[in-house]
C-alpha cells in the first residue's frame, strides 16, 4: 500500500485512526517516468482509493493469535489481528470510491474525529469526470458534487 495524501489522524480511545488516499502499489510513480508520459499507449491506470486504517495503541497481551478483532471501535470496519509471533496485521476499510485524490477536511477537525472530507475524483470513465466528491466516513457513501 502507498499513499501520498492523508485525509486525517486522530486517537480514540486506544486506538489511532489514520485516513490516507491509498494506492495497491508502486505503479502511480512508474506511470509519471519520463518515458511513461511521453508513450500515448500507456494512459494512467493507477487510481486511489481512500481507505482506513485503525492501529492499537496498546494490544492485549493475553489474546490468543488470529482469533479475535482488536479493534472494538464502533463505526469502523478496520480490523486488527495478533499473529502468533506478536505481530499486529491491520486490514484497512474502504471510505470511499476508487479514484479520489487531494482530499480537505475542515481544519477545525485535523486530528479529532471528522464525519466527511472532500476530493478530487480524476477518474475519466465516470460520468462527471474531474469532480469534487464528499466522501462520509461513518457510512461507506459519496457524493460527486457538479458546478455548471
Amino acid at each position: 500500500m502507498l499513499a501520498f495524501h492523508q485525509v486525517n489522524a486522530y486517537e480514540e480511545e486506544d486506538f489511532v485512526v489514520v485516513d490516507a488516499c491509498c494506492y495497491d502499489d508502486d505503479e502511480i510513480i512508474k506511470s509519471h517516468y519520463l518515458e511513461r508520459l511521453l508513450d500515448v499507449k500507456h494512459p494512467l491506470k493507477a487510481t486511489a482509493e481512500a481507505r482506513r486504517l485503525v492501529i492499537p495503541l496498546t494490544p492485549p497481551v493475553n489474546t490468543q493469535p488470529n482469533d479475535v478483532n482488536l479493534v472494538v471501535l464502533p463505526d469502523t470496519g478496520a480490523t486488527a489481528m495478533m499473529t502468533s509471533e506478536g505481530v499486529v496485521n491491520c486490514k484497512w476499510q474502504v471510505l470511499g470510491p476508487n479514484g479520489v485524490e487531494l482530499p480537505t477536511i475542515n481544519p477545525k477537525f485535523a486530528t479529532k474525529k471528522y464525519r466527511f472530507f472532500y476530493a478530487s475524483s480524476g477518474m475519466n470513465n465516470e460520468k462527471y469526470p474531474n469532480s469534487v466528491r464528499l466522501c462520509y466516513t461513518i457510512q461507506q457513501l459519496s457524493v460527486t458534487i457538479i458546478s455548471t
